[in-house]
């Protein structure tokens, strides 16, 4: 039965990428949350008939087979907030359902497999590259920028003791012209006595409060302030030593242009942070733009490249996107790029989706994934999504997470397994040929029997 595992490991990769592809969706399209995570109001999602167009070890016999068998397949994902539901449908009638609970940096997961009875099990250790990046990295990052802004903007004030004020004529093309510039040198033994708690009380969030006061900071910082006519933050350099301890103290410089007007945020962020001893590095760049300035016409667009070094293990990341919402339908492409030991894996995402009312889209979502030059697989699902509002995630989570049974993946997917058998083994035989067809003929008819 390692076809049955074959299918329900694809499924769940399915649904996984899926579901964070779409997360960021909400009322109008909430481009926003696309970089924040969050979303405004609960959201659901129904992905239909999932096709492959290419699998790289099966040839088109086989996958043609394979396709036939999916298409009876859909997924239903209700997200809300820190709770997710995602149940697979067989023809339209319920197998089962995972859901999800987020706490901090815990994630927890419980598969309801059987009729009242569900198996808890830690969500983190099937996560992919993917998905952890947009949680670990990219969202927090995102979030962190939108409440630093602000966190700068009040700097000049609080520090106004310690700074110098010079007139500035700098142009940079796509953000604007500086005018105005104030240095703030904050001298070592000022750092050492007021230093995070200065710069955490000026947080906007928990959690840039959370992120500032877990820092480090060693020695003289400097902070360079641009401002331009309208008195607007255009740029802010940032140098000096922060760590998350003292053994782990990095010579950090940012260089950070930025643009905030109304419906429009523009950002141009270049951080090195090398480790004080050893050549451990974190370095990145990160453009992102998000124009919401015209009424029928939005787009957002991101690069974030990092150069990451820790010991002997060298690897860079790149996630970048181009969408555009025109005249109601939302296209464009997302990319995310890994390369280790010389090695890229590229997962490519490709949404097309339309405004049907105030509160629904429909369209499709291609997927794929590339090892180096080579595709290892393509695949598109159909999928409707629609405004959650007045709906909640419909298990008992809280005495779920409290009294579930307890189980091991391995055991869950066994069980998993009983079900998908039992269902799919009573498909019309034409389209249950990829999974009958290196079964013998006694076997198969003994395991139809058995279920009927």
């Amino acid at each position: 039965m390692r076809k049955i595992a074959r299918i329900i490991y694809t499924i769940i990769i399915i649904m996984t990428i899926l579901g964070f592809a779409l997360s960021a969706a909400a009322e109008e399209i909430e481009l926003r949350s696309l970089l924040s995570g969050t979303l405004s109001n609960p959201l659901r999602i129904m992905l239909i008939s999932p096709s492959y167009r290419k699998l790289a070890q099966y040839g088109d016999e086989r996958l043609d087979g394979l396709n036939r068998l999916m298409s009876h397949f859909s997924v239903d994902i209700l997200l809300d907030e820190s709770l997710s539901e995602t149940s697979l449908l067989l023809d339209n009638e319920l197998l089962f359902s995972i859901t999800e609970m987020t706490d901090g940096d815990v994630t927890k997961s419980i598969y309801s497999v059987e009729p009242e009875t569900v198996y808890e099990n830690d969500g983190n250790d099937r996560e992919s590259d993917f998905s952890l990046f947009l949680e670990k990295q990219f969202f927090n990052m995102n979030r962190l920028m939108d409440d630093l802004y602000q966190v700068f903007e009040k700097t000049a004030d609080v520090f106004q003791e310690l700074g110098r004020e010079e007139k500035a004529n700098l142009n940079f093309s796509g953000f604007g012209k500086g005018v105005r510039r104030i240095t703030i040198p904050v001298p070592a033994d000022y750092v050492s006595e007021y230093f995070p708690a200065a710069v955490s009380n000026l947080a906007v969030s928990d959690e840039s409060r959370d992120f500032i006061e877990k820092l480090v900071f060693s020695g003289p910082q400097k902070i360079i302030l641009l401002y331009d006519q309208d008195n607007c933050l255009l740029r802010i350099n940032y140098d000096g030593m922060i760590g998350l301890s003292e053994d782990t103290l990095r010579k950090v410089s940012l260089v950070w242009r930025c643009v905030r007007k109304d419906n429009h945020t523009k950002d141009k962020l270049e951080l090195k942070t090398p480790r004080i001893q050893g050549s451990d590095r974190y370095n990145l760049t990160f453009i992102r733009d998000l124009d919401l300035t015209r009424e029928d016409q939005h787009s957002l667009s991101w690069d974030l490249q990092i150069d990451d070094k820790n010991g002997d293990e060298k690897k860079k990341t790149q996630y970048k996107a181009e969408l555009s919402f025109n005249d109601g339908i939302m296209q464009g492409e997302i990319l995310f790029s890994n390369k280790k030991d010389g090695m890229e894996e590229k997962l490519i995402i490709a949404p097309e989706m339309r405004k049907e009312n105030d509160s629904q889209y429909s369209g499709t979502l291609e997927i794929t994934n590339k090892k180096g030059k080579i595709t290892i697989s393509s695949i598109q699902c159909g999928f409707c999504m629609s405004a959650a509002e007045g709906n909640s995630i419909t298990f008992p989570v809280a005495q779920s997470f409290k009294d579930a049974g307890k189980a091991s993946k391995e055991e869950v997917l066994r069980r998993m397994e009983s079900i998908l058998i039992r269902g799919l083994v009573k498909l019309p035989p034409s389209d249950t040929n990829f999974m009958s067809s290196d079964i013998p003929g006694d076997v198969w008819k003994s395991l139809i029997e058995s279920v009927e």
